[in-house]
């Protein structure tokens, strides 16, 4: 068997890992919208997380199959030495889904700045802002990022504590409706996993992990979306109907919450995005360049950092200000079957060919 590379210079523990991917992971619970999945019961989502959680866990069979027996070796190389300048292109494939997921992430950021918090912010300027800090933490590499995401973290569990502490009293237990029907079952999974985009980071992120990684994912897994059944739980549980008319019910619901001289905890839910929202680009800007280094060098690697962080700025200030293109880009159905291919289907794709065929 040929070997085909060494183990990065740059290593995090297990525990790193499973803290960037949280934080990383996190933005989809803030941001969490059953409107952009034309769906108007939030509440039928708590059965759509347990469904995700395990679908999740079975996306990632192939990956860890393909890790697991060498774990020297990233994905990303085997494609480029096993199917030659195919392998080039499914490893350019990956690069362009860690750009798409930022312009994602960013765009969702816009919108809730430009509809939500000052309509008369120029979007320029946030974009400039979000994708030059990413761009100097990605430079700093992923040892960099991990001690960032430590500190967020904490910041995280604190602030949920009080959000939670928060919310309680105002829960009405006649807001929690039953479960209308699996059509919104089917689509609120649908939606969770589409913007499930650490799932695809795992197979470019694996080879500066040390330690064990089985339990590091099924950390992020579980508590990932236990954490998203408590946000659902309080969001449905404070707000009832009024949620349905509402893009961020988090938000929302974070701007009713009061603890003591703290009248509106608003800010807090605005720290924990924009912090989590840089540890989520920055890592896949990273991403993006280790590809580009693992493909061509170290030279292209800073070019290609340079060219997605400055894309990022232009892309998604543009999108945020066109309804009909943003439209396109949260369709759940096709992120779904882009998230599909490159978690499942390519790593599959691999599995097999190692299987018929030894290299």
């Amino acid at each position: 068997m040929r070997k085909l590379i060494k183990k990065s210079s740059q290593m995090i523990t297990s525990m790193q890992a499973f803290i960037m991917l949280f934080v990383s992971q996190i933005l989809l619970n803030l941001t969490y919208n059953p409107l952009m999945s034309a769906q108007n019961n939030m509440w039928d989502n708590t059965i759509s997380t347990i469904v995700s959680f395990l679908l999740v866990f079975l996306s990632l069979i192939p990956i860890y199959l393909l890790y697991k027996p060498d774990e020297n070796n990233n994905l990303i190389k085997k494609f480029t030495i096993y199917f030659g300048k195919t392998g080039i292109i499914i490893s350019l494939i990956y690069a362009l889904y860690y750009l798409f997921a930022n312009c994602y992430s960013l765009c969702v950021f816009n919108i809730f700045i430009a509809n939500v918090m000052s309509p008369n912010t120029s979007l320029w300027t946030v974009s400039l802002a979000v994708g030059l800090t990413s761009w100097y933490g990605a430079s700093k590499g992923i040892e960099g990022l991990a001690r960032a995401s430590f500190i967020i973290f904490f910041m995280i569990i604190a602030s949920i504590i009080f959000l939670f502490c928060a919310l309680v009293p105002r829960i009405d237990k006649l807001n929690y409706t039953p479960i209308e029907g699996m059509n919104n079952v089917v689509s609120g999974t649908i939606n969770m996993i589409s913007q499930n985009f650490c799932m695809a980071a795992i197979v470019t992120m694996l080879p500066f992990v040390k330690g064990n990684i089985k339990n590091s994912i099924f950390f992020w897994n579980f508590l990932s979306h236990l954490f998203l059944v408590l946000i659902i739980f309080l969001t449905v549980g404070s707000l009832g109907d009024y949620l349905k008319t509402q893009m961020f019910p988090v938000y929302t619901a974070a701007t009713i919450a009061e603890i003591g001289a703290l009248k509106r905890l608003d800010s807090i839910f605005l720290g924990l995005w924009t912090t989590s929202l840089f540890c989520k680009i920055s890592l896949f800007n990273f991403l993006i360049s280790n590809i580009f280094k693992e493909i061509f060098s170290k030279k292209v690697a800073k070019n290609a950092l340079m060219f997605s962080s400055i894309f990022l700025i232009i892309f998604a200030t543009i999108s945020s200000y066109n309804f009909e293109f943003l439209k396109f880009l949260y369709n759940s159905n096709f992120v779904f079957c882009f998230t599909i291919l490159v978690t499942v289907i390519l790593p599959c794709f691999l599995l097999c060919f190692k299987r018929t065929k030894k290299v």
